[in-house]
């Protein structure tokens, strides 16, 4: 099925396929149709190995994340390093970095606030996930205030100081409608 032996590979741990590299379109297909019914891809497994993707049955999945022989993504180890180094950052924080759910717009506030990732490129929360998993980087930067990480985001480009001038909002938004709340951020994000 590899038609690149180069670009990618399939490593298989506790029935699931974890997939790294850059994987045509038609090996993707080709990997997705031979999953079994009811397999299912998982977000959080990929960034916490740095795969592609992974898939596999939802029991599966669940021992994966619990095997402690899970290979972890080199960034992940590298940023928890940073973090650990820094005396003045929360160990929640740290192991966030290490093992929490990231994602672009999470990452880019967590290196505006602290500069961990050291590289991060410009991103905003797009829905509902990337809103809540940026939240979870204000609970875990325990020794800053929410309105102090919130000032530092409103000074980030468009569409940061909309997305901070509506935040009360936007919480409230998140716990009671997660499609109510994606609405209102797609609003928030196309102003100019």
């Amino acid at each position: 099925m590899n038609r690149n032996e180069d670009s990618y590979r399939v490593q298989t741990m506790n029935n699931c396929k974890l997939v790294f590299g850059s994987v045509p379109m038609q090996d993707m297909v080709d990997l997705t149709t031979a999953a079994p019914e009811g397999a299912l891809m998982d977000l959080h497994l990929a960034s916490l190995t740095g795969a592609t993707m992974v898939f596999g049955m939802p029991d599966d999945l669940k021992a994966l994340k619990e095997r402690e022989d899970l290979p972890m993504c080199p960034n992940r180890i590298q940023n928890h390093k940073q973090a650990t180094e820094n005396e003045d950052l929360p160990d929640a924080f740290c192991e966030w970095l290490l093992t929490g759910h990231r994602g672009r717009s999470s990452d880019y506030m967590a290196h505006c606030v602290t500069g961990i990732p050291q590289t991060q490129e410009f991103a905003y929360p797009h829905d509902t996930d990337d809103f809540k998993r940026c939240l979870t980087v204000i609970d875990t930067l325990s020794d800053r205030s929410e309105a102090s990480i919130l000032d530092r985001m409103a000074e980030a480009p468009h569409p940061w100081p909309a997305l901070v001038n509506e935040w009360v909002t936007l919480k409230r938004l998140s716990a009671e409608s997660s499609s109510t709340c994606s609405e209102r951020i797609r609003e928030l994000t196309r102003q100019s």
